[in-house]
């Protein structure tokens, strides 16, 4: 998936498209988008809603937004992450990415 420099990428359950979203932000907000959103659809979004643990609610959504940052972070990963909500969204792909890009003197 290419991205240009300054472009917004929202990450969406499937189905939704970039002009409904910019089309309810001017209805609800009375805002308007100028150029354009590029949407990233997510297949596994029912895991962070709470119907879909009926027991241990919070550590079923808990999992379920890991899981789902990780499906969102394999599709596209973006200059800079804001998310709502706790942070459990740093999945095992990025950690030796991160390694890798440590000043070495700091590791030891």
């Amino acid at each position: 998936m290419s991205v240009r420099l300054n472009q917004i990428i929202i990450y969406v359950h499937e189905g939704v498209t970039s002009e409904q979203l910019v089309e309810d932000a001017s209805r609800r907000f009375n805002i308007s988008l100028a150029g354009g959103l590029q949407v990233v659809p997510l297949r596994l979004t029912a895991l962070v809603l709470p119907e879909t643990y009926p027991r241990l609610t919070l550590l079923g959504q808990a999992w379920g937004a890991a899981r789902l940052g990780q499906e969102a972070l394999s599709k596209l990963v973006p200059e800079v992450w804001i998310l709502p909500g706790i942070m459990l969204q740093m999945p095992r792909q990025l950690v030796p990415y991160w390694l890798q890009n440590q000043n070495p003197r700091h590791l030891s």
